[in-house]
This record gives structure tokens, sequence and C-alpha cells, in this order.
């Protein structure tokens, strides 16, 4: 736009109104006018009195009036000429002022960034625009000036309603600040401006002025700044995160809602002081740590990332991480910490919970590999056994009772039976030794044990017991639970040395399962002695008073009968060790057994006998021997079978269950399907229930538990339930 305007151009500032009637120029000429008057009577009457009191001479009086005109008018002259004088410097300052008034405000108008308007208030008519109006609106000053904004004129506003509201407002309150209003240029582009308004006279009319400024690209940063802050709180209420603002020096925190909900309270206006939170909010074991670590990131002398503990009203521990990015001045000092929390209490847990199966995995692959052991030592320990136990009943039973070797016979084989006992122990534990399964009911089996160790074992203790009723079978075997329920009984008494009380309860549990405690109100464990308490050889009793067995076979026993066990013990609370296991689901049909045959004495027979184990071999044999039969003896299965299939058979064969290549099972089924009715009997170092699907459907196998003596061997041979000699091949 030019930067000239007409003379009398409205962009130049109206007239400013006169202060009062002394302020007038009217009122100047007025009061010279009216001071010249009252001079020219005053002097008229004075001074024709004076010239009568000075002058009796008639020709002096003429003269002195005469004079009296010339200096009237010198006097008034002089009087005018300063009073006019004085007015008219002070209208040339009053001119060069306005004049600098006017300059001033047209700098405003043309050079400000803002787009003015000078329009009547009457018809909206346009008087005057800046050079920013044009380039907002896009029209030229010629297009604007005389015309309106209305919708049938330039059309600049959107929205007729907004300028109506605008009118409205202006009208009443005299001035409008900060409308916000969608505007339309000349091209239809739309933007939001920002109009302020004041109402002002020129040229005896009223006025209004207005300022406009494109708020545009502020709205949308405004809009991204919404939207952002919306995808904050949407991260942080999905993230479930806590965000804080701490100052160095000064002013309080700032916590948003989850912050709040972190610490197990309710919102407040303000947070905390950082003192009361880290003295009742943060847990005391960890305050030290955390309050070192949020000074040191405020000092600036280490990054903050910190893992602490929060105690809730109610008592809850939570875990929280927290992360903080430090904000400096332009020195490079930090001046506040701006953080999230996030609630990793359900994480801590679950690493917990998976660091203990990882250790109870750990620990049960620890045992199944020193069961494994077990059973590998309990194998080599039968062979060993059976063959003195094989000699000596051989021995004995050549040897007359009157013979004092007879009694010598007679311990080895009483140490052999003893020794048979301490491997089936280590077979419990190698949780692959159950004697006779059948329904149990565990009431009926604490009961009995209660009453056998009342005036011995328990004798010392008081002794409680709820036992429900009535209560779901399992299955089980019994003198493998008995001797587990004995050995935790025994292990309570041994936790109460001066006296206590021992609990033992029965329950049906929830989930079905059968279970049976026994608690104790001696001296407890605590959580690592707990841990090691099932290990084989772990012992807390003194040199002597214990083996460390005990428990690891209570643990082998309830693991063989596909149950559970569980220990609980604080340190100077007692202990309660808690054995569930599965309820019976059904009986198994019980097949009647054949009919049982006269006993008599038993014809010699042709016996295989097949066994890696040399010693065996030499022990069996003998034994065999002894009782009148014919004894061939083979190593191997492929040994046996080859002799089966080229020779003319035998009576019976007596097959070990573990041989290197073809074990008994194997052979098993190879030599009956060359020979069906072949007479087998299994020896096996484990319990014939370990073999039981071996002699399923199979009348003429059995089994017979190694090591076994002379008469256990002549009593099975002879048993009804055995084919008779001569049903086999």
């Amino acid at each position: 736009m030019p930067n000239h305007r007409p003379a009398d151009a409205p962009g130049q500032p109206p007239e400013p109104a006169p202060a009062g009637p002394e302020a007038s120029p009217y009122w100047r000429v007025r009061r010279v006018v009216l001071g010249y008057a009252l001079f020219a009577s005053l002097w008229i009457l004075l001074s024709d009195r004076l010239v009568n009191l000075l002058f009796q001479d008639t020709s002096l009086v003429m003269f002195a009036s005469s004079m009296k005109g010339l200096v009237f008018v010198l006097i008034t002259s002089g009087l005018l000429l300063a009073t006019l004088n004085r007015a008219v410097r002070k209208l040339v300052a009053k001119t060069d002022e306005l004049r600098t008034s006017e300059q001033k405000f047209s700098n405003i108008f043309h050079l400000s960034p803002d787009a003015i308007d000078l329009s009547r208030l009457r018809d909206g008519a346009i008087l005057e625009c800046n050079g920013s109006f044009e380039k907002l609106y896009g029209f030229g000053r010629a297009e604007v000036l005389g015309h309106s904004s209305l919708p049938a004129d330039l059309g600049i506003w959107v929205d007729p309603a907004d300028r109506t509201r605008h009118g409205d407002r202006l009208r009443t309150e005299g001035v409008v600040l900060g409308h916000e209003a969608v505007m339309r240029r000349k091209d239809g582009s739309v933007f939001v401006a920002l109009l302020s308004s004041a109402l002002l006279e020129y040229r005896g009319e009223l006025c209004n002025l207005t300022l406009a400024r494109d708020i545009t690209a502020q709205k949308g940063v405004e809009e991204a700044l919404r939207e952002s802050n919306q995808r904050l709180e949407l991260a942080t209420a999905s993230g479930s995160l806590g965000i804080w603002d701490r100052p160095r020096r000064g002013g309080a925190e700032i916590w948003n809602d989850r912050m709040w909900e972190l610490y197990g309270l309710a919102p407040q206006p303000v947070p905390p002081s950082y003192a009361a939170w880290l003295a009742s909010i943060v847990h005391p074991d960890d305050r030290e740590a955390t309050d070192a670590a949020i000074r040191n990131a405020l000092a600036g002398t280490q990054p903050y990332d910190l893992e602490f503990r929060v105690v809730h009203p109610d008592g809850t521990i939570h875990h929280i991480k927290s992360n903080a990015q430090m904000i400096r001045d332009p020195q490079g000092a930090v001046v506040r910490l701006i953080g999230v929390n996030r609630d990793r209490t359900r994480k801590v847990e679950a690493e917990a919970e998976q660091r203990r199966l990882q250790t109870e995995l750990m620990h049960a692959e620890k045992l199944d590999s020193i069961g494994s052991l077990a059973g590998g030592v309990a194998h080599d320990m039968n062979n060993v056994l059976a063959a003195i136990m094989g000699m000596a009943s051989a021995l004995r039973q050549a040897c007359p009772e009157a013979e004092p070797r007879a009694a010598a016979l007679d311990t080895i084989i009483r140490a052999c039976t003893r020794g048979r006992d301490v491997v089936k122990s280590l077979l419990t534990f190698a949780r692959k030794d159950l004697e006779a399964v059948g329904p149990l009911d565990l009431n009926s089996l604490a009961e009995e044990m209660v009453k056998l160790l009342r005036y011995t074992t328990l004798s010392r203790v008081q002794v409680r017991t709820d036992f429900q009723e009535p209560l779901a079978l399992i299955e089980g075997d019994a003198g493998a639970l008995n001797h587990a329920l004995i050995n935790l009984c025994v292990n309570a008494v041994d936790a109460m040395p001066e006296g206590g009380t021992l609990d033992l309860a029965t329950r049906q549990a929830p989930g079905g399962a059968v279970e049976i405690s026994i608690r104790d109100s001696g001296k407890g464990m605590g959580p690592e002695l707990v841990r090691r308490s099932i290990e084989p050889f772990f012992t807390t009793k003194a040199m002597g008073k214990g083996t460390g067995l005990g428990l690891a076979m209570v643990y082998g026993t309830v693991k063989a009968h596909k149950g559970t066990i569980e220990i609980r013990s604080e340190a100077g609370q007692g202990t309660e060790v808690v054995l569930g296991f599965p309820p019976l689901a059904g009986a198994a049909a019980v097949q009647a057994p054949p009919p049982p045959r006269p006993a008599g004495p038993m014809a010699p027979i042709r016996i295989l006998l097949v066994d890696d184990d040399e010693l065996i071999r030499l022990s069996v044999g003998p034994m065999l021997a002894a009782l009148g039969h014919q004894v061939e003896t083979a190593e191997s299965g492929q040994e046996a079978l080859d002799r089966l299939q080229a020779g003319p058979g035998a009576d019976l064969v007596i097959l070990d269950m573990n041989m290197p290549g073809l074990n008994g099972a194997q052979t098993l089924a190879r030599l009956l399907a060359i020979r069906p009715d072949q007479r087998v009997l299994m020896a096996t170092g484990y319990s014939d229930d370990s073999i039981a699907p071996l002699l399923q459907d199979r009348p003429n196998v059995s089994s017979l538990r190694k090591p076994f003596s002379l008469d256990e061997l002549r009593d099975k041979l002879a048993d009804p339930g055995f084919p008779a000699p001569g049903a086999g091949g």
C-alpha cells in the first residue's frame, strides 16, 4: 500500500476533543475581546477624570485628551500584540504536536504487522485499511475502501453469525479483545484470525477500529500439541506409566494420576514433599540407595536408572522401576529431573516364581540323577547279596543243625536279608520300588502308625489328630507309606527335644487330592534349610544321629505314588509337612486266581538260568542243584534263545531282567514267540509290581525278588499259582 494518503484521509487520527472551554481557540478570542472591552471602558472613565483633576487650563485639557487617545492606542496595540503572539506560539506548538501524533499514528497504522481497518459502525463501510490488511485478505486498497465485510459484499466472514456476535459485543462493551473467528480471503481460502476492536468517533460518526492477526499456524501447533498430549496420555495409560517432574531447588514436584496409583494413594492437589515421600512411601531397606541415586542424578554425576520398593498404605510391597532425563541449564548444571515410573511387581514375582520352578526342576533332576545312581547301586548290590545268600542257603541246606557252622550260615543269611532291606530303601528313594499296591485309607494308616509309636517314639510329645471323615481312598503301597509317615514323625519328635505338640491331620483338598499333614511345634527351619531338606545325605542332626536320607526317601515314596510334598517352616515357628495324593479313581477288577494245585514234593526239572552276572550263575546254580534240579546257565538273552532253539528246551527258564544286549523283557517276548507255553520265572532286583506288565495275561510267567534264599526259591517253585512242572515245553 502507498505510504502517502489524502490530506483528510481517515488514515490520520481524528482530532482530539477539547478537554474544557478554556482549551478552545474560540475561548481564547473571546477572552482577548473581553479584556480589550474592559480595559477600554476603564480607560475612558478613568482617563477623563484624571485629566480634569490634573489640568485646569482648557488648552492643556484639550491637549491631554488628544494625547490620551494616542496613549490608549499604543497600550492596547501592545497588549493585543503580546496576546496574539502568545496565542500564535501556543497554536504552532499544538499544531506541531498534533502533526507528530498524526505521524506516529500513521506509522503504527501502516507499519503494523497486524491487519487494521477503520469502518463505520452504522453500515460497515471500510474507510481505511493498512498494507497488512491487503496482504492478509488479498484485496487491494481500492477494492476495499467504501465496501463492507457483509456476506453480500466482501464476505470475509466465513460464518456471518460470528460477525453478528462480534458487533453485538462491540456495541455493548465498546471494546472486544481476542475474538477468534474463521475468515475468508479473496481467493476463497480460509484462516483463523484473532480480532480485537474498539469504538471511536471520527468526523462526527461512530466507527470501528479493528486489528486482525492470522493465528492459523498457532492453532495448528496447539492442535498438534493437544494431539501429542493425548497420545502421550494414551501411551502412559496403556503402559501404566507414572510421570513426574522434580526440580533441583525450590518448587513443588509434579505427578500425573498414575503416580498416585503406583504408590497406592488417592490423588491430592500437591504431591508430598521429598522428605515425606522418602520416609513414608519408599521401603525402609531401599531409602538410602534411592536417596543417593536421586541426589547423584540432580548433581549430574550419574544417570538416573533405579529400581526400588514402595510400601502401600495396606502394607503390600511393590517394585518400581524408575528412569529419568536430566534437564540442564545453559551452563550444563542439572536443574530438574523428568522421569517415568512403572510397576514391575508382577514381573518380579513372575521372575521369582520362574527361579523357584527352575530351582525345583534342577533339584528334581538332581534327585532323579541320584535316584538313578541309587537304582544302579541297588541292582549291583542285589546281585552280590543274591550270590552270598544263595551260597549260604545252599550250604545251610546241606549242613546239619548241630554243626557249629550252621549258626554262622544263619547269620550270613540274616545279614543278607537286612542288606536286602537297605537295598529296598535305596530303590524306594529311586522311586522304583513299590511293593503291594492297592486301595488305601490314609486315616486307617495314620491311626495304626500312631498306635504303634504312641508308647515309644511319640511318648515324649503330645499327639493330636484331626482326621476328616469320610476320606477318599488312594492307591499305594501301605508299607512304603507307613515307613514314610514314621520317618516324618521321628523327624518331628527330634525337632522337639524338650517336648511339644505333634499334629496329624487329613483332609480332602479342594482340587480333590487327599492330604495328610504332620506339624510340629519345634524350632523350625529357615528358607535355605527348607530348600535343602530333601537333598540326599543332607542333615542338621549331629554326627551319628542321622543319615540324611529320611526326607529324601519320603520324597521318593511320594513321587512313586504320583503325589506331592510341601514343607512349610519358619525359624522358631515349627515345621509342617503336607503330603498330597491323587484319589483312587476306581478299583481294578480282581481276577480269580487259578485253582490251587495240591502241594507235594516237586519232581526234578530242567532249568535254564539266564543272567549276565557270573556271581548269580555260580550261586543260584548250586541252590537249584541242592533242590534236586538239573541246571544249565546262559550269560545273555541271545545265548538262551539259541540254546532253546537248538536243544531239547527246558522245563523252566529263570530270566534276569537287567542284562546288556537283549534285556529280560526283550528276551521274554522272543522266547514266548518261539515257545508260547514255556514256564518263565523273572528274577528282578525291583518289586514284582515293576514287571507287572510283563506278567499280564501270561499265566506261565511269574517273578521272584532278588536276592532270595533257598527256602524262598523252593516256595516259589512250589507255589500253587505257578504252573506245575511239565506244563511248559
